[in-house]
């Protein structure tokens, strides 16, 4: 058959054997038992027995192999029996792979099991109505609903589109998003130019369609680059190198420290080169903290699960390190702070401002003028009639059940105009949509164009501001007037004082045009029709949430593109400051003054995408580690640029949950604290187990030092092993398991650049080793004194193992 982008609409939807209604679900069930889950292969799956075998190719299992040759070869062939020694190293050495090989493979789950807890979901074409299924039961013949911001689940031809355009920057390496059309094109067209094809793993940056799924999973073309891309490992993080560093630094240290001791022994006393050599490689092996790293990625691993048990998804592990850090959330409103369902409270037409009851998506409420005067019907059923025709969120209903797809504002439009009386389904099959001008941050409106059988309209809503600017009419007790300056002066003067009532407030118009399309005449010379306000509450949990930020030292920051009134009312509410300043007046002050603005405010209203962005890195440049949530697709560079980018999981595009370090499964901003407090938690274990590592093996190893003058080791290469065994990976991996302390959200957070051992750390393992040394040695002389030198190694090895345990108990 000829390629799908080289057929016509109608010659796809015949290949694909569906049609513009989409498969019913008994044939899409058929299918995906066919052509298999609409997933990309991630490589290789874990592997118990390769992980165990694993365990056994690093340098220390090789020198204590070697150290079972020599001991094997001096009982075969030196005539001295050296079985016990050589059986005992060979179970240090089975021990110890079984304790590495159960932190990383609870580690590899850990990590594996966080990458399938966001399922990825995307709208298709069921038996005709729009159902949200997860993207991995797509399969070919399906029609997908595409939507600015979301990713593409699947390969597919596109037969709708209104200003569609498409990121395809990981197939073409282009920037600049490409416009995706229907029109076929030649069978030999590159894959850059197949401008008819929506490609799986590429978002929709603007406009919406309809594209039929051609090939699912691994067939696709981001199917066939990730065959390619099997063998490369995963890179580590910088947190990971630095727990490399610091251990190979401790590697280097006592490997020197073993070589002193070795020189010293050799020079003062009589013990033979062969037991000296197994002695220094036994000494090496115990007192290098070799399962440092591996206890870090452990540690991690558990904490981001602990984290994506409070509905925060790690993405990234360098965001951990970084958690700890963050002393500003720069923090969206809608769903963020607030509820995200929409509730219509007031309209606003004809001079009347009329109250709504009811809450959330539920229909039941009633309509009340104020001072009880009459309402003109016609003129509200214009205006919610604009609300539901202006809007691409849909109601499905299943019997008594009644559910909705879409933007919450939209819904909200929606449900108000089922409580006023209107059939929702009644008014949208008067009209036929012909063409769309979608919603962006920056123009702040949308625009539908729609033919009835009478005549042509655009329907527009959006930011007041923005609708009276481009209305020349309005709409009163069913005449269209003239839009006065009194006129415009009393609805914007309505429009304050909603909005200084926390709501937000839309405003409505319309317009005959001649053309079916739209354009820049479409926008201009409406007639208005009013107002809908609406609210979106504070969630009962942030209140608390943004008092414990406080106490931690963050400051929160709530960048909205509410007007400032609405947010300040909010912020009252959440009660953590009002001062408020808008987008555009950042944008007019110099860098320097933008530098000592961003201090002082709470409040960043009409904000856009680009001012998240530039608050990120002023607050950035002012020494602050920023937190920045987003779920738009202009919000990518602000959540790239900030420490931690935190996504929306419910409301967040694609494009969002992407560019973002960690997304939040609850769009909640306790959320957020709950993963400081956990990034916190889990630098702490990680500085707690260095400590205790650090502490007890250098300790160990300077005692071994001091005593090496006299010609003598006090300890056994056996005992040497085996207090490694006890007191080092268990002991550690039980601390990097602690719970948070209760402390710790009342602390500061930790500077940005401080590395695991800053000065305080240094001096703890300074001190604590000096006093450990002193004990460790008296106990070892006093041992001498009381019954010669196997009392005395019978005392030391004791009081190493109970000393370990007392430092546990006290870090």
């Amino acid at each position: 058959m000829n390629p799908v982008f080289a057929l016509t609409d109608e010659e796809c939807l015949k290949e694909m054997k569906t049609s513009r209604e989409g498969l019913s679900q008994s044939e899409a069930e058929a299918r995906l038992k066919q052509y298999g889950p609409n997933v990309i292969e991630s490589g290789k799956k874990i592997n118990p027995i390769a992980l165990f075998l694993k365990q056994f190719k690093n340098l220390f299992t090789l020198i204590l192999a070697f150290a079972i040759f020599v001991s094997l070869a001096i009982t075969i062939w030196g005539g001295e029996n050296r079985i016990a020694e050589t059986v005992f190293i060979f179970i240090i050495i089975f021990v110890n792979a079984i304790l590495g090989f159960v932190q990383n493979y609870k580690a590899a789950v850990g990590i594996e099991a966080l990458k399938n807890m966001v399922v990825p979901k995307t709208i298709v074409k069921r038996d005709g109505v729009n159902v949200e299924i997860e993207a991995s039961n797509v399969v070919p013949g399906d029609i997908i609903v595409l939507e600015e911001g979301e990713q593409i689940p699947a390969d597919g031809r596109v037969i709708q589109a209104h200003a569609l355009k498409a990121d395809e920057s990981a197939f073409t390496g282009e920037s600049v998003p490409v416009v995706l059309d229907t029109e076929k094109l030649p069978e030999n067209a590159a894959l850059q130019d197949r401008n008819n094809m929506a490609y799986m793993g590429t978002y929709i940056t603007q406009g919406e369609g309809l594209a039929i799924v051609t090939t699912t999973g691994m067939k696709t073309e981001l199917g066939k680059i990730a065959q390619s891309l099997e063998d490369i490992k995963p890179k580590k993080t910088p947190f990971e190198l630095e727990v490399d560093k610091l251990a190979k630094q401790i590697t280097v240290a006592i490997a020197v420290i073993v070589a002193i001791i070795a020189v010293m022994i050799l020079i003062r006393g009589h013990v033979s080169w062969v037991d000296l050599l197994i002695m220094c490689m036994g000494l090496f092996v115990g007192a290098i903290p070799e399962a440092m790293p591996a206890i870090v990625t452990f540690a991690m691993s558990l904490g981001t699960k602990r984290m994506a048990e409070e509905n925060a998804l790690v993405r990234d592990l360098p965001v951990v390190a970084s958690l700890g850090s963050v002393d500003i959330i720069c923090s969206d409103k809608t769903g963020t702070l607030t509820e995200n369902q929409m509730t219509v409270q007031k309209f606003y037409c004809t001079e009347h401002t009329i109250d709504i009851s009811g809450h959330g998506y539920h229909e039941e409420g009633e309509l009340k003028s104020d001072q009880n005067r009459a309402v003109p019907l016609d003129d509200l059923d214009m205006l919610l009639a604009c609300g539901v025709v202006c809007n691409d969120a849909s109601m499905n209903s299943k019997g008594k059940e009644i559910t909705y797809t879409g933007d919450p504002t939209e819904i909200a439009l929606l449900v108000s105009a089922k409580k006023a009386g209107l059939h929702l389904g009644r008014e949208k099959s008067k009209w036929h949509r012909t063409d769309e001008v979608p919603f962006t941050s920056e123009r702040r409106r949308m625009t539908t164009i729609y033919q009835s059988t009478d005549n042509i309209a655009a329907f527009m809503k959006g930011t007041p501001e923005v609708i009276i600017d481009r209305c020349e009419k309005i709409l009163l007790h069913g005449e269209i007037k003239p839009f006065t300056d009194d006129l415009k002066k009393t609805v914007q003067e309505i429009n304050a004082k909603l909005a200084s009532e926390a709501l937000r407030v839309l405003g409505f118009s319309f317009k005959d045009v001649e053309s079916t399309k739209a354009d820049d005449n479409s926008e201009e010379g409406h007639t208005f029709l009013g107002l809908q306000a609406m609210i979106d509450p504070p969630k009962h949990e942030v209140h608390e949430a943004i008092k414990m930020a406080h106490t931690a030292g963050i400051k929160t920051v709530m960048i909205t593109g509410d007007n400032p009134a609405t947010a300040a009312a909010i912020a009252r509410k959440l009660d953590f400051g009002d001062i408020a300043i808008k987008g555009s007046d950042l944008e007019a002050m110099t860098h320097d003054q933008i530098k000592q603005k961003v201090e002082e405010v709470d409040i960043v209203a009409r904000a856009l995408p680009e001012d998240k962005l530039m608050i990120a890195k002023t607050l950035q440049e002012n020494g602050h580690v920023v937190a920045m949530t987003g779920d738009g697709v202009n919000d990518a560079p602000a959540l790239k640029a900030a420490d931690v980018g935190v996504a929306m999981g419910k409301r967040g595009t694609d494009v969002a949950k992407s560019a973002a370090g960690m997304v939040l499964l609850d769009d909640n901003y306790k959320s957020i604290l709950e993963a400081v407090k956990e990034g916190r938690t889990i630098y702490a274990n990680i500085r707690k187990f260095v400590n205790y590592l650090l502490t007890c093996n250098l300790a160990e190893v300077f005692v071994l030092f001091l005593c090496s003058f006299t010609g003598h080791l006090p300890l056994t290469v056996i005992q040497i092993l085996w207090i490694n065994i006890v007191t080092d990976t268990t002991v550690a991996m039980a601390q990097a398991t602690d719970p948070s302390n209760a402390k710790c959200m009342v602390q500061p957070p930790r500077p940005k650049k401080q590395g695991i051992i800053d000065r305080r750390l240094r001096w703890l393992v300074a001190s604590i080793g000096f006093q450990k040394v002193a004990v460790l040695l008296a106990v070892f002389y006093i041992g001498i004194k009381m019954s010669g030198i196997q009392m005395g190694n019978t005392m030391l090895f004791t009081t190493i193992i109970l000393y370990a345990f007392v430092r546990v108990a006290v870090i």
